[in-house]
């Protein structure tokens, strides 16, 4: 297991990210989220799932910015350098990554490593 690079950016913020973690591993909507990322990593770019897979996601965002306050997920802050790093191994390593941001963004959200709202939901 590779230690998370974000520790080493963020240490004093690693209590409050795991309680964030802990309590997202704890769901198991998002736990099911998780092992379906897995398995999407595989799927093709045009592949009918994704829109479904990004309605999905949102809903988790949106739950976690109701119950942590997006105030507080966004003090999670790292270097622009590792969170563009990070984005393109996504970008690189999983054919639908281009479309599910794309997808995410016509949702209200934007990034991936580091998520951000850009329009509050209709």
């Amino acid at each position: 297991m590779y230690p998370d690079p974000s520790a080493a950016q963020i240490p004093a913020q690693m209590p409050a990210l795991m309680a964030l973690k802990r309590g997202q591993i704890e769901d198991p909507a998002v736990v099911e989220i998780y092992f379906d990322l897995v398995e999407a990593a595989d799927w093709d770019a045009n592949d009918p799932r994704v829109p479904v897979f990004a309605d999905r996601l949102v809903a988790m965002f949106e739950q976690d910015a109701e119950h942590w306050g997006e105030e507080q997920i966004a003090d999670f802050s790292l270097d622009d350098d590792l969170v563009t790093l990070l984005d393109e191994v996504f970008i690189d390593a999983v054919p639908i990554a281009r479309r599910l941001l794309r997808l995410l963004e016509e949702r209200g959200w934007t990034g991936w490593t580091k998520l951000e709202r850009i329009r509050t939901p209709r």
